[in-house]
């Protein structure tokens, strides 16, 4: 069996690099290293991160994200401020935000380029246990 926590990068695939780019910088924090592995864009994430972040061109007879995994981000910013920042930007909201129970809430977005993420802002009770 192959530990999940062995994951080692997320290659994200869009539609248009430079919008996906410039949404990931101003959003995220996470802006373009100035290397390019094959057609591979690599964010800057920090150093913590237990894998790398990478934007990919999306082939034109590939089909829309619509279906594929989804990450989700956990958050530390309300969702009212990630909202108005994700959607200044050209994201649409798909799904939320949606109130999970004991949980948080989670919202669902297509960000510039077709990608779908997720954000996640923990229930102040989650944070807890989650530190525990």
């Amino acid at each position: 069996m192959i530990d999940p926590r062995s994951l080692c990068q997320l290659e994200i695939q869009t539609s248009d690099v430079e919008k996906s780019l410039r949404f990931f910088s101003e959003v995220f924090g996470w802006p373009v290293l100035p290397i390019m592995i094959q057609d591979l864009y690599v964010l800057d994430v920090p150093e913590s991160s237990p894998y790398g972040i990478s934007l990919v061109p999306r082939r034109s007879d590939a089909p829309p994200c619509e279906g594929g995994i989804v990450p989700y981000f956990r958050m530390d910013q309300s969702w009212e401020i990630m909202e108005a920042k994700a959607t200044a930007l050209g994201a649409k909201i798909v799904e939320g935000p949606r109130v999970v129970p004991a949980y948080g809430k989670v919202l669902k977005l297509k960000v510039p380029g077709e990608v779908l993420v997720g954000l996640f802002f923990p229930a102040p009770s989650h944070i807890l246990q989650s530190v525990e």
